[in-house]
């Protein structure tokens, strides 16, 4: 039997650890077993993909479906140990349970970040909708950022103010992607936390006024002027907010910037950033 304290991750033996059922439906998305299903099920839908195009048997999409059912971590660490790159190992992996004609299908076009940026989107989308959203539910909280919000506190209160600093930096070692952009800091604990673990930290503040952030936000998520405005304050105060912009390395203004004009603005700043 396995002693969690033994683990060296604090997320799995204070956290969680001791806690059967929140391991359990955390471990689905979250594990290192989940990641590599994850990534597994992104192989899969390429080869769906290209039998829906004709551009390969369905005996390939069968055959990729039951491959993928019987790989295990432990196999693919395996492989990864003798070939020294987790994607290549886990193609390797999969082509091991298909036939001969059907291995040239797996990971066809792929790049290792397509595999392992999409399996992440998936996992955490899913964790979303499975684990976050029902507990608003049960709470009779509505679906809502400020909820949300109220429910990540709760986290920092019961685990510590880095508690979602630290799970978000557990996430980014997993990955192979080199670069990450993460959106919302507002604690000063979050900040300084990832400062010290990321290895050129920006931190970019993308300001724009009330009323535009009011109007922008309200298209997304229904909520009163007053309630808005009353969270501004709660971040500014209780969150630590005024402080984190106080820390920024820049700022990008962003009252008249659409989504495309902003993401071009902000690879600007940052290789700016980078090359000074």
């Amino acid at each position: 039997m396995e002693d969690i304290f033994d683990f060296v991750n604090p997320i799995d033996f204070r956290y969680y650890g001791r806690n059967e059922k929140l391991k359990e439906s955390l471990g689905k998305y979250f594990s290192e077993n989940a990641r590599i299903k994850y990534q597994a099920k992104v192989e899969l839908a390429l080869v769906k993909s290209l039998a829906k195009r004709k551009m390969c048997s369905q005996t390939a999409v069968d055959e990729t479906k039951k491959a993928i059912e019987k790989i295990t971590a432990k196999e693919v660490y395996t492989e990864e140990d003798k070939i020294k790159h987790d994607i290549r190992a886990l193609v390797n992996c999969i082509r091991n349970y298909v036939s001969e004609d059907s291995k040239r299908f797996i990971h066809l076009g792929l790049t290792s970040n397509d595999v392992i940026n999409t399996a992440d989107s998936l996992r955490f989308k899913e964790a979303t909708f499975e684990i976050l959203l029902p507990e608003l539910k049960k709470r009779n909280l509505e679906e809502n950022k400020m909820n949300f919000s109220e429910v990540a506190n709760e986290l920092r209160k019961k685990n510590g103010k880095e508690f979602l600093a630290k799970h978000m930096f557990d996430l980014i070692k997993k990955s192979d992607s080199e670069n990450f952009v993460l959106s919302g800091l507002r604690s000063p604990e979050d900040v300084n936390f990832l400062k010290s673990k990321v290895k050129d930290f920006i931190l970019i503040e993308v300001r724009a006024s009330k009323h535009v952030r009011f109007h922008r936000r309200s298209n997304m998520d229904p909520v009163r002027y007053h309630d808005f405005f009353k969270r501004d304050e709660q971040d500014l105060k209780e969150k630590g907010l005024a402080y984190v912009l106080q820390m920024t390395d820049a700022v990008i203004h962003n009252n008249t910037l659409n989504l495309k004009d902003l993401e071009k603005e902000t690879v600007q700043v940052i290789k700016l950033l980078v090359n000074q």
